[in-house]
Parts: C-alpha cells; sequence; structure tokens
C-alpha cells in the first residue's frame, strides 16, 4: 500500500469484516489456482511417464528385429 499511494487511501474507506471476506476470497482463489496447478503438474508426469514406458518399448521392439 505503501508504493501506491491511492490504493492505501482506498484501504481505510473499507471496514475490518469487508477487508477479511475480500481476502477470504482472494485466498480461496489462490488455493483453487494452485490445486489446478498441481492437477495440471501431475498429468504432465503422467504423460511423460507414459512416453517414457512407449519409447522403451519401441526401444524394446526395434531390438528384436
Amino acid at each position: 500500500f505503501e508504493n501506491n499511494p491511492g490504493v492505501g487511501m482506498r484501504s481505510y474507506d473499507i471496514d475490518l469484516a469487508d477487508r477479511d471476506q475480500r481476502t477470504a476470497a482472494v485466498d480461496e482463489e489462490l488455493d483453487t489456482s494452485k490445486r489446478k496447478l498441481d492437477e495440471l503438474l501431475a498429468g504432465q508426469k503422467r504423460i511423460k511417464a507414459n512416453q517414457a514406458r512407449i519409447l522403451a518399448n519401441q526401444a524394446r521392439i526395434l531390438r528384436a528385429k
């Protein structure tokens, strides 16, 4: 707030309950975003593992020829 005086001044216009409610909403959004990112990263790991298995299988098939 100290870097942006306009934001700092507006912050005094909201009461504590409103501030807490807004903070809780932002925290919830951040948690949701983190869960989505975690799911995407887990999916990416599964894709890489599948890719490694496919490449290993292809290499095994080629060696068998």
